[in-house]
């Protein structure tokens, strides 16, 4: 996803796609289609793993939103019938680091953050069919 982020007002701190804000790049690499029956139909998701190429404030959250794909669980970018629906399975936000990585000033001082998935994405995951 490559479109532009203007961050939020103090009173308004959600994030928008807009062609005034500031360059931003998204990669987005689709890992799984999920299915989930409920009571009301059938409920599509996508598992994904995201990259970041520029580091605007809410970005992530902006470009899914901007592409149709909201954050699951994500009171700021969903609307509220949506995180309803959402927190019938999932307890929170669905957006989580997996891995962290940044260049340092030096190649001799990289660094990065690895952590594991929680729990309760694959207990989410796993209420899900695969497509």
């Amino acid at each position: 996803v490559n479109a532009r982020v203007l961050g939020g007002t103090v009173s308004d701190q959600q994030s928008v796609v807009a062609i005034d804000g500031k360059p931003a790049a998204t990669r987005v690499k689709v890992i799984a289609h999920l299915a989930r029956n409920t009571d009301r139909g059938t409920q599509y998701h996508t598992l994904a793993v995201i990259s970041l190429l520029s580091g605007r404030t809410h970005q992530i959250r902006a470009h899914m939103k901007h592409i149709g794909h909201p954050v699951v669980c994500d009171a700021k970018y969903t609307d509220g019938d949506t995180f309803s629906e959402d927190r019938q399975w999932c307890k929170q936000n669905f957006l989580h680091r997996y891995r962290l990585t940044f260049k340092a000033p030096a190649p001799e001082h990289g660094s990065g953050v690895k952590g594991e998935c929680f729990a309760w994405a694959a207990t989410s995951v796993e209420q899900h069919l695969p497509m």
